[in-house]
């Protein structure tokens, strides 16, 4: 196990979890803004109600995630429509594989993330160029948007610097000082999950962007050298069945 981490990156025992910290707060740096200030997305693609309210947190009951089966297709970079309208991406030179919920669509271009914009709700015209800026920074490896509600999905792969998936469920009360003390969010929790057959981390929480409350919801992996931070923001509780989409359907391919 890896030793104790802090919030000022020291650590204690044999520090195998260096990084993790620093993904913490690198996490927190590139996704305030991207969590969006529209609604949060359905599974559906309809628009859900802006809320001025704070979160409430799902239960640690409906938290857990599934195992995947050994029916998880190979790695095949691209993106393929599913039966239930959700998408999955396959990136094989980022070493991951993430479901979309119906409603999302990957932004790959800025010229893309601008027309979707101009078609899209108020409130995604509104943010349109803080997400610009956000969605292609460095370490965000995939960006999503809904159109109909502004929610946000995005993905931020960082080194692991030796720290683990058990490392990860170690540490749950340190990433939870980072939401609070990095990003000034309220009502955190978190929650130990499974993701890809392996211990992962949820956590949930309000933060205040431009004096809008957004509810976002983490999922922290390690796999391999890499530690991958899925975000699922937006300004209206994001429905759980889409939490459930992403976490069921995010694969390591590497």
């Amino acid at each position: 196990m890896g030793g104790r981490l802090r919030i000022d990156g020291r650590i204690g025992g044999r520090g195998r979890a260096r990084a993790l910290t620093a993904a913490g707060a690198l996490t927190g740096a590139l996704l305030l803004a991207a969590c969006g200030s529209g609604s949060g997305g359905t599974s559906s693609g309809a628009a859900a109600p802006a809320s001025s309210t704070p979160a409430t947190t799902a239960p640690a009951t409906v938290a857990s995630v599934p195992a995947p089966t050994p029916s998880t297709p190979a790695a095949v970079a691209g993106s393929e429509k599913l039966a239930d309208g959700s998408t999955r991406v396959t990136d094989p030179e980022q070493g991951f594989q993430l479901v979309l919920p119906r409603g999302y669509t990957r932004i790959t271009s800025k010229e893309q993330l601008a027309e979707i914009a101009k078609a899209g709700s108020k409130a995604l015209r509104k943010q349109s160029e803080q997400l610009t800026v956000q969605a292609f920074q460095e370490n965000v490896k995939l960006f999503a948007v809904n159109k109909l509600t502004g929610g946000t999905i995005n993905l931020v792969v960082v080194a692991a610097d030796g720290a683990t998936s058990a490392d990860l469920q170690d540490q749950a009360s340190t990433f939870e000082d980072l939401l609070t003390q990095q990003l000034g969010a309220t009502d955190v929790t978190s929650t130990k999950i499974t993701i890809d057959g392996d211990p992962a981390l949820r956590a949930n929480g309000t933060v205040n962007v431009s004096g809008t409350k957004v509810k976002l919801t983490q999922l922290y992996a390690v796999h391999g050298d890499h530690v991958f931070i899925t975000t699922i923001g937006g300004a209206a509780s994001t429905p759980e069945s889409v939490i459930r989409t992403v976490a069921a359907g995010e694969h390591f391919t590497g």
